[in-house]
């Protein structure tokens, strides 16, 4: 059958499949709208139960005295000397039953004795859901989280280095927390008077659990009650003490991310060095969300009254202050130690609680005592959370107005959206006298305008107009749109309370303490001392001592990734091995080769270095070590493929990205839609959404026309390394391709992230790796979105074909090769020891090596450092939930990597040319496509000729 008939009956099946796929948007619809189970937040909540009591009570129900349990197990674990039965939970789906009786109805906290259990997946967060006979309470009871205090584990504190660090496990007593990080007050529960039965189930992580508690907390005392109180009992001023408690020197924390950081520049913070690199303090970017804490600990030599202030500098939200709760042994000293407001200042200075310019004093008892600092909220989280709220509206009201008049409004055109979107006088109203009362709000709780609040300002501006002249909304559709994106961005920050602290002083009244700044001519000594040795540091690599045997290891990465491997060198494999490596971040690696200048070994490399190196002969051949075949088991088999050339292996993999499809859920159930699993299936959901003008978004790049054609059945090459591209199933793909753009009319170029966040986009293909970025940074679309395996094409056996291509090339603007997106290690033919050289990537691409440095990298970047590891044990052991793994598992099972050979740089230079032909400038798909099939091949043959390849 010729093509041209081909395209023709492929048309005809497809628009009567998308017929039928349409037929079910109505029932669709209905199964969506049932999914809404309409549970109020906790707000709302708390407000209903408002004039409730709170009885002071305090029941406590151990794990023994369960009522029933599903799925979880009841062990003996290890308490306070003895051991006891407790609840594992282990499985998503996992609950236990536990009996409570009150005898006074009224609002009550709810608190947990348990354990963390770091398992394999140590910096998956512990999830769990409670309902109260039977029923969930509001919304954020579906998702509550477990804290998991985190310590510094290993050697002794060295300045100079970053702390190794591990999850605790041990026994913690935690009140339900609001997950959203809105309040750090423990949640409430309302309990009737009677018999009651509290069920928790699990949602994710590993732990057990002790027991449950129903209590209510007693009032505290304010500065000049408790002051009045050590006056009654006697209390006295303890006498010549003072010690320093350096901010970095913690014993627990509440997370991962919290890593010191360096301040060279100002001598006052201590420690300090002018020519070497001290993590000297806490930064406030590691030390801001709401909920994190830092606990330190402190030997007292008497009993008596002390004082305690901290070096500490906030110089990043203006004219606002963070806030921070202190608690002395889990107790605050007294109520004012709820809230400790730190102004903005671009200096450091000395903070100390004080009471109508006293300073503030707390009676300790002689022994060791925990300080614990709590980011919690500042006075704007309210405004947080209502203009969060605003937004989701403001998005919702967006793409109304773009479902009338696409992106691109016409100006001469009367749009009439008074008429055609019902109530948006009301809504447009609403919106403007609610955002003018958040920024009034502001106003009034900071005492500043200003740049802080411009975004909103602006956004209220423009909404005025659109109260008064809704016509004009059309036209200044992208001004709205970008408004929105910066006001996102900004509330974002809205809740974040940053506070670099240096050092904490626990002190009496009486002691004579060393001033908290080095003088002028210190601190211009410091300067001059720190500029002379600027010009002797190595400030890219990091070299070994001694004469012991060593190695030079290339990092074609960043700064952070530098560190993460150089700890685990001196901590892993040097101590194992007894070589030293000099580790340096990576120059031009094909220059310093030629000059002779290379490294023994390269890692992080680029998916096309290894065979564009090895084929010049400056690799060696990895299969060629006698392990290679235990170590090749660690990986996908194709993502060797791009490495090998003529039999030889250049390179290991040690990460591996793909592309995953990601949904906005709530869109596709708005209009009654399904996730597509084929491209049959897409197309239906596209017809949908493109009459709203809501778009779809499909990679321009040649890995998506690769994909396409291994999905119909073709390969790249045939058995002679000649590209098949005049093959039916590559002219097949060709077709659906330029298609997209063509005839569907998908957006040549966008900016997946902020379409994503807004709405505009529904539905995208990208890098897996947007899986962080969308959590972490887009939270008010947290749940309304999720990540799928790529849509394929159905087989006669009922099977779908989602085969799928890594390459990243897009041709000769950003890759001069089919470029995998794959990072390779590779072994140099100069390397002095060569089983050495093996041994090293042995070791870094080892399973427990991948793992840890995934961890460690994810701690010092967080989530958004998720590390995308090659190795396939690691790959499971990162702290990816279930439904996720599962996903990134299926989508790593479908990669076809493509072979990388001398030329094939040719490739994604012409298809790019072919596919501009056709999309720009109408040419004819299959004649385009056979007429750059014969110029690649030409251009094959000559590089093949080059380099001996039969």
């Amino acid at each position: 059958m010729s093509a041209l008939k081909t395209g023709a009956v492929y048309r005809t099946i497809t628009s009567l499949l998308v017929a039928v796929f349409l037929i079910s948007v109505i029932s669709s619809a209905v199964l969506a709208a049932e999914k809404n189970d309409g549970l109020a937040s906790y707000a709302t909540y708390k407000e209903q139960y408002a004039n409730q009591a709170y009885p002071q009570t305090r029941i406590q129900v151990s794990a023994e005295e369960n009522t029933g349990i599903t799925g979880a197990v009841l062990v003996k674990a290890e308490y306070e000397g003895e051991n006891v039965p407790a609840v594992s939970f282990r499985n998503s789906g996992d609950s236990v039953d536990f009996p409570v009786t009150v005898n006074e109805a009224g609002l009550y906290h709810l608190e947990l004795l348990y354990q963390p259990i770091a398992g394999e997946k140590k910096l998956i967060q512990s999830e769990f859901s409670i309902s109260v006979d039977g029923k969930t309470s509001y919304e954020e009871g579906k998702n509550l989280l477990l804290e998991q205090p985190w310590a510094n584990v290993g050697k002794e504190q060295d300045y100079t280095v970053m702390p190794e660090q591990s999850p605790l496990q041990e026994w913690t007593r935690m009140s339900l927390q609001d997950p959203e990080g809105h309040s750090t007050q423990a949640l409430y529960i309302y309990l009737e008077k009677g018999a009651h039965t509290i069920t928790l189930t699990q949602q994710k992580g590993a732990w057990l659990l002790r027991e449950i508690v129903i209590y209510n907390d007693k009032s505290t005392l304010n500065y000049a009650e408790q002051k009045q109180q050590y006056i009654s009992a006697g209390y006295q001023n303890a006498t010549d003490f003072y010690q320093y408690i350096q901010a970095e020197d913690y014993v627990r924390k509440s997370d991962s991310t919290i890593m010191p950081d360096s301040d060279p520049s100002d001598p006052s913070t201590l420690p300090n060095s002018h020519s070497k690199q001290l993590f000297n303090y806490i930064p406030g970017s590691r030390y801001k969300d709401v909920g994190q804490w830092i606990e330190w600990e402190i030997t007292i030599p008497e009993s008596g009254l002390y004082q305690i202030d901290m070096r500490v500098r906030q110089d990043t939200k203006s004219g606002m202050e963070s806030v921070r709760r202190l608690l002395i042994d889990g107790e605050l000293p007294f109520a004012e130690c709820e809230e400790l407001r730190f102004p903005y200042d671009g200096n450091w200075y000395l903070f100390e609680p004080d009471e109508d310019g006293e300073a503030c004093q707390f009676y300790l008892e002689k022994g060791t005592h925990t300080i614990r600092m709590e980011v919690t909220p500042g006075s704007m989280i309210s405004n947080y959370v209502t203009i969060y709220d605003y937004i989701t509206r403001l998005n919702a009201l967006y793409r109304k107005v773009v479902a009338v008049t696409g992106f691109s409004a016409d100006k001469y055109r009367d749009y009439n959206l008074k008429s055609t979107i019902p109530g948006l006088p009301e809504e447009l109203r609403s919106l403007l006298d609610g955002l003018e009362e958040q920024k009034n709000a502001m106003i009034e709780q900071s005492g500043k305008t200003g740049e802080q609040l411009s975004n909103l300002q602006a956004l209220i501006n423009l909404l005025g107009v659109f109260c008064d002249h809704p016509d004009k909304i059309p036209l200044k559709l992208d001004t709205f749109k970008g408004y929105i994106e910066s006001l996102s961005a900004w509330n974002a920050t809205l809740n974040e309370q940053p506070l670099d602290i240096d050092y904490i002083r626990v002190y009496t009244a009486d002691a004579k303490l060393p001033g908290a700044k080095v003088g002028f001519f210190e601190s211009l000594l410091f300067s001059v001392k720190r500029l002379m040795a600027s010009f002797f540091e190595d400030y890219d690599g990091i070299s070994a001592d001694g004469e012991q045997k060593r190695m030079t290891v290339w990092l074609n990465s960043g700064r952070d990734q530098l560190r993460v491997v150089k700890n685990l060198i001196e901590s892993d494999f040097t101590s194992s091995s007894g070589v030293k490596v000099n580790l340096s971040l990576a120059t031009d690696i094909t220059s310093a080769v030629m000059a002779g200048k290379g490294p023994d070994v390269a890692i992080f490399l680029l998916g096309d270095d290894p065979v564009r190196l090895g084929c010049r002969n400056s690799l060696v051949d990895l299969s060629s070590f006698k392990e290679y075949a235990s170590v090749k088991s660690r990986f996908s088999e194709q993502l060797l493929i791009p490495a090998t050339y003529k039999n030889a292996v250049y390179g290991l993999p040690i990460t591996a990205t793909y592309p995953m499809m990601f949904v906005r859920n709530d869109i596709l159930e708005e209009y009654g839609l399904s996730v597509p699993q084929t491209w049959e299936e897409m197309y239906a959901v596209a017809a949908v959404l493109q009459r709203n003008n809501i778009d779809i978004g499909i990679p321009t790049n040649t890995g998506m026309f690769l994909t396409l054609l291994l999905q119909n059945g073709g390969s790249v090459f045939d058995d002679n390394y000649m590209v098949a591209f005049d093959q039916q199933a590559s002219i097949d793909g060709f077709q659906m391709w330029t298609d997209f753009f063509k005839k569907y009319s998908f957006p040549l170029s966008f900016d997946f992230y902020n379409r994503f966040r807004s709405g505009e986009m529904a539905i995208g293909i990208t890098d897996y790796t947007m899986y962080a970025q969308l959590q972490i940074a887009a939270p008010e679309i947290k749940g309304k979105w999720s990540m799928a395996q790529l849509p394929g094409i159905k087989q006669e056996d009922g099977s779908i074909n989602r085969s799928l291509s890594i390459s990243g090339a897009t041709g000769i603007t950003v890759s001069n090769g089919l470029t995998q997106t794959i990072n390779y290690g590779v072994i140099f033919k100069a390397a002095d020891d060569k089983q050495i050289a093996w041994e090293f990537l042995d070791w870094l691409t080892d399973t427990d090596t991948q793992t840890q440095y995934g961890y460690d990298i994810e701690a010092q970047l967080g989530p958004a450092g998720r590390y995308a590891t090659a190795n396939l044990e690691a790959l499971e052991q990162l702290p990816w939930d279930d439904r996720e793994l599962e996903q990134l598992q299926a989508g790593l099972d479908s990669v076809v990597a493509i072979t990388e050979l001398p030329g094939t740089y040719y490739i994604a230079r012409e298809i790019n040319n072919a596919f501009r032909a056709v999309v720009n400038n109408g040419a004819y798909p299959v004649d385009t496509l056979c007429q750059h099939n014969i110029v690649i091949n030409t251009e094959l043959a000559r590089k093949y000729k080059q380099f001996d390849i039969n």
